[in-house]
C-alpha cells in the first residue's frame, strides 16, 4: 500500500488507480453473487397412489441449502384451496434441512388429482414446484377382502390408541410421537389420516413401512373449542385386516391456567417452526 501510494506521487498513475479499483470491483461483486442460499429439494413429487374419498392425504418433502447463506423460505403457494401447506419458518442455516409438508383435503374430489405447490425462497433464481398426485375412490363399506389379500395383508399395530392430555390452553399445540409397526408381510402404505375436525395434522418418517419395521408417527392437535373435548383420528392405509385404525385424542380446554403449568404429555418441537 505505502509503495502504491509513493508509485502514484511520483508518477501519472491514474490508470493504474482505475484498473485497481475495477479488480477490487469485480472481487467483491464476485464474491456477493457466490455468497447467497441455494435450494434443492431431492424429490419434487410424490403419488399417493389410491385414497378413500376423506382421507387427508400428507407428504413431507425435504428442502436442502446448498448454499453459503442462511435460505428462507417466504411462502409456499397451493394451486387450489383443497391443499395447504406447512414450511419451515426459521431459517434454514448452510447444510441444513428444512421440511414442507402438502396436505390434500380429498373429500368431496373423486377421481384423479394432480396439485402444485410453489416454493418461494431468497434464492431468486430457483423457484421450486412440487407436485402431489393420486386418485380418489369412494368408499365402499361392503367389500370384502379375499383370503389370498388377508393373508399377504400389511397389518398395522399401534403402540397405544388413547391418548389425554388433560388441561391445556385454547390455541395450544400439541405435538404427541406415537410408534408404528408393520406385522404383516407386505409394505405398509400409509395414505393419511381422517378426522371429525380440522384440529388434527401428522407427520410421519416413512410413508411406506416394510414388514417387521417401525416408525414414528406424530400427531399435531390444536383443539377448537373450549371445554371436554374427545376427537377420533382413522388411520388410512392399505392394511386391509386392520381397516380402520383409530387413535382417540382427548383434552380439557380452557381459556387460561392461574398459573403457568401446562399438563400435556408427548410435546416435541415444531418441525416447521
Amino acid at each position: 500500500m505505502h509503495y502504491a501510494f509513493y508509485f502514484c506521487v511520483t508518477k501519472n498513475c491514474t490508470g493504474f488507480l482505475m484498473k485497481s479499483l475495477l479488480h477490487i470491483s469485480l472481487f467483491l461483486a464476485y464474491a456477493c453473487a457466490w455468497a447467497q442460499p441455494t435450494i434443492k429439494i431431492p424429490k419434487f413429487a410424490h403419488d399417493f397412489g389410491t385414497i378413500d374419498e376423506g382421507t387427508q392425504a400428507s407428504f413431507t418433502f425435504d428442502v436442502q441449502n446448498i448454499g453459503t447463506q442462511p435460505l428462507i423460505i417466504s411462502n409456499v403457494q397451493p394451486s387450489c384451496g383443497c391443499t395447504t401447506p406447512e414450511w419451515t419458518k426459521n431459517p434454514i442455516p448452510p447444510g441444513g434441512i428444512g421440511k414442507i409438508m402438502a396436505t390434500f383435503d380429498s373429500q368431496g374430489r373423486l377421481g384423479a388429482f394432480n396439485k402444485t405447490v410453489s416454493v418461494i425462497s431468497n434464492d431468486a433464481e430457483n423457484t421450486k414446484t412440487l407436485t402431489i398426485k393420486g386418485f380418489v375412490k369412494k368408499k365402499n363399506e361392503n367389500s370384502l377382502p379375499s383370503p389370498e389379500d388377508i393373508k399377504l395383508s400389511p397389518v398395522i399395530y399401534l403402540e397405544r390408541s388413547f391418548y389425554n392430555f388433560g388441561k391445556i390452553v385454547l390455541g395450544q399445540k400439541i405435538h404427541q410421537k406415537m410408534k408404528i409397526t408393520n406385522k404383516g408381510l407386505s409394505n405398509l402404505k400409509f395414505h393419511g389420516i381422517q378426522a371429525g375436525c380440522y384440529c388434527v395434522n401428522y407427520n410421519i418418517a416413512k410413508q411406506e413401512i416394510a414388514p417387521g419395521q417401525t416408525v414414528d408417527l406424530e400427531l399435531i392437535y390444536l383443539p377448537e373449542n373450549v371445554g371436554e373435548q374427545l376427537d377420533i383420528v382413522t388411520l388410512s392405509t392399505n392394511d386391509v385386516v386392520t381397516k380402520k385404525p383409530v387413535i382417540t385424542l382427548q383434552a380439557n380446554v380452557v381459556q387460561n391456567f392461574n398459573n403457568n403449568v401446562l399438563m400435556n404429555e408427548g410435546t416435541t418441537t415444531n418441525p416447521f417452526e
